[in-house]
């Protein structure tokens, strides 16, 4: 920050690179959220995985293993919906923020294209004739 302010040779040189700084920490601590997350959902796999097991100890055989069989089809379509919706919110808050800019041309779609035919010869009547 000192050095901006050298070169600047202006309060304002200070001040950005104190914005600068605050904005790196902000995305530093953020980031690191974003990761921990990730690591939440391994432990959520985990802790769904374990009651599904320990239901099935409780249980007969011929249950237990459709407890083991339907409590497994719970946990991958659970986990798919993460899936699904952490993609989601990478592509539009993630993706967009970094990457689309505003700048550019205003998009104008293209003319419509000629008509093929343009006069017809003649009219046809019912009977196939004209």
């Amino acid at each position: 920050m000192a050095g901006s302010f050298l070169v600047a040779r202006r309060l304002l040189g200070g001040l950005a690179a104190a914005g600068h700084l605050l904005e790196s920490g902000l995305q530093l601590l953020t980031n690191t959220l974003s990761f921990a997350r990730v690591g939440a959902f391994a432990l959520a796999h985990a802790a769904l995985s374990a009651a599904v097991v320990t239901m099935a100890d409780a249980a007969p055989l011929w249950l237990a293993a459709i407890i083991l069989l339907l409590g497994n089809l719970v946990v991958i379509v659970l986990e798919g919906l993460v899936v699904s919706i952490q993609t989601t919110r990478l592509v539009l808050f993630e993706f967009f923020n970094r990457f689309l800019r505003g700048s550019g041309r205003v998009f104008e779609p293209l003319p419509a294209p000629p008509p093929l035919v343009t006069q017809s010869m003649g009219t046809v009547s019912p009977g196939g004739t004209q």
